[in-house]
């Protein structure tokens, strides 16, 4: 066999390099369509990260809303008539907003979620979340004491009104005006998603980060809010606007990293803003003697860390913010468990703490107070009393329920919000088809009430995408 080679090297080597062809050829056409693959896992873990399958306490079937909408478009029968006519819509997404709106039991399905492998197998991160703010001050430039969270700047323009308004369809995930946001308590997903900057991921209940964009800019809007920017400029600005006047166009600021490391908040809970006076409890919250007070002993959340999305990400979870840890939202919930205010409430389900009274007793009269309470009030100036009956009035309406929800009191086992965060587009369909059997489950074993309505927005916008991801793939 050697001889027969050496006696026809030049067809050898002929032969061996034309099959190095085809061999290269085909581990070329193999590393393009895996690396192709790889970017685009890389892509479909981006974008699910940013859109997550969302499971609400109360929900409403936007897929329904928007075939609705999408019949705006449609065009009907050609109008010979030589007249206008009307195209009825307006009843049936009305109908679609209310019809499809449902209540969901997110305890027994949290509950599901956690005990179920397949759930932690399909998914990168299962966040939950919970109808309770993290209450935070900060003294700004002018050493005036703010409250940096929940944000009061929508308010203090005046805008609030047509901020609800605006937000009404949205998901409070999606459309919230708070720059304090609960980060990804998957560490793989977290790191996979922002890069540190300067300093490091926050590892403690009491460490937070800076969160700002790709090329390491951040909104005014959060430097308002968190009190680096004068926010009464913002507001003589907007009040300027409305009378129609010019104002000064405002000048890029930069900051050093050292400006934010290290710079420390004040963790308020939602309980600590209340005093017992004669029997009943006063908010205190616009007291600002009060909340001087009370603040200089309370905990303190220090900024450890600036952090900004990686370059390949598509994430839009945060323009810019406060990022802050899952343990920081359990330490709130379990403080304001044990709080005076919240354990006088739950020993006392018919009695409305803020009021003295029955819950449904709103009619407010001097007669309907306990001595002591007329006493306290007889004593109070005009405008003290004024004040006084307008939270009677606020409160005198309020329910068992709405108190201990006002108060940040919340049932760590029954959350308001699920985003199930799946790990790839394929996963994302096994998450969707474990939500259907638990819901043919539910609906075999007679407990109709139990069945699970989601909202799938990327479902909603990309349901050709994978079948596009495939023939790509088969090309290649």
């Amino acid at each position: 066999s050697f001889n027969n080679i050496v006696t026809k090297k030049g067809r050898t080597l002929l032969t061996a390099f034309a099959g190095s062809i085809g061999i290269i050829g085909i581990a070329l056409i193999l590393s393009l369509s895996n690396g192709v693959q790889s970017y685009i896992d890389g892509v479909e873990e981006d974008t699910l990260s940013s859109y997550p399958v969302t499971v609400e306490r109360d929900a409403v079937d936007f897929t329904s809303l928007l075939e609705e909408m999408m019949k705006m478009t449609e065009t009907g029968d050609d109008n010979d008539s030589g007249k206008i006519k009307t195209k009825n819509i307006m009843n049936d997404m009305l109908e679609a907003m209310t019809s499809d709106k449902s209540s969901n039991n997110l305890k027994k399905f949290k509950d599901y979620i956690d005990n179920s492998s397949e759930f932690k197998q399909y998914t990168s991160n299962i966040q939950y979340g919970y109808p309770l703010k993290i209450n935070v001050y900060n003294e700004d430039i002018n050493n005036k004491i703010i409250r940096v969270n929940p944000n009061e700047i929508v308010d203090k323009m005046g805008l609030g009104e047509a901020y609800e308004m605006s937000s009404s369809f949205m998901s409070e995930n999606m459309n919230d005006n708070d720059v304090w946001k609960e980060l990804y308590d998957n560490e793989d997903l977290l790191n996979s998603q922002f890069e540190v900057i300067e300093g490091k991921m926050p590892a403690k209940k009491n460490e937070v980060v800076l969160v700002v964009d790709k090329n390491e800019e951040i909104s005014d809007y959060t430097l308002y809010t968190l009190g680096y920017i004068d926010q009464d400029e913002l507001i003589d600005n907007m009040n300027k606007m409305l009378k129609g006047e010019e104002i000064k166009s405002s000048k890029e600021l930069s900051y050093d990293y050292k400006d934010f490391i290290g710079d420390k908040f004040k963790l308020v809970l939602n309980t600590d803003t209340y005093e017992k006076e004669n029997g009943i409890w006063i908010d205190k919250s616009n007291d600002e003697k009060f909340i001087k007070n009370m603040l200089k002993d309370k905990e303190e959340l220090e900024i450890v860390g600036i952090i900004k999305p990686t370059s390949s990400t598509n994430n839009l979870l945060m323009y810019g913010g406060i990022g802050y840890t899952k343990e920081l939202t359990h330490y709130v919930i379990n403080e304001i468990k044990s709080a005076e205010i919240v354990k006088d409430q739950l020993d006392n389900k018919k009695i409305n703490i803020f009021t003295g009274l029955k819950f449904g007793k709103g009619d407010f009269s001097l007669d309907s107070l306990t001595f002591e309470q007329q006493k306290y009030v007889m004593g109070l100036s005009d405008s003290e009393k004024l004040e006084f009956y307008e939270k009677y009035k606020k409160y005198s309406e309020a329910t068992y329920e709405s108190n201990l929800e006002s108060l940040g009191y919340v049932d760590i086992d029954n959350p308001s919000l699920i985003n199930i965060y799946a790990k790839d587009f394929d996963s994302k369909e096994k998450v969707t088809d474990l939500i259907e059997s638990y819901n043919k489950k539910q609906q075999s074993a007679g407990n109709d009430e139990d069945i699970i309505n989601y909202s799938d927005l990327v479902g909603m916008m990309m349901s050709s995408v994978k079948k596009i991801i495939n023939m790509i793939s088969y090309v290649l």
